[in-house]
């Protein structure tokens, strides 16, 4: 079943990032990522919240890695700027 994205809005993705704040998540080292002024969460999982509260999901609902497009407009739109950081290993 394609997921509805339609649904997420700007508002969903800031409530997102406070739910995320709360949680205490922690900062991604590599990835895509969402700059939210000094953390550097998983955009993937930043969606995910966001999609399961505009969807009136409860927490523990499975968002599927296969279907979990990345609607960067959403993010632009909330005032975010997606970024991909690279972790580089000491050799």
């Amino acid at each position: 079943m394609a997921l509805n994205w339609k649904s997420v809005t700007a508002e969903h993705v800031r409530a997102a990032l406070k739910q995320m704040a709360a949680s205490k998540s922690t900062d991604r080292a590599s990835g895509l990522i969402i700059v939210d002024g000094d953390r550097k969460l998983s955009a993937k999982e930043v969606l995910r919240v966001a999609y399961r509260l505009a969807n009136k999901l409860p927490n523990d609902a499975t968002v599927g890695r296969r279907q979990l497009l990345l609607p960067l407009t959403t993010i632009i739109l909330a005032g975010l700027r997606p970024s991909s950081l690279v972790h580089h290993h000491a050799v």
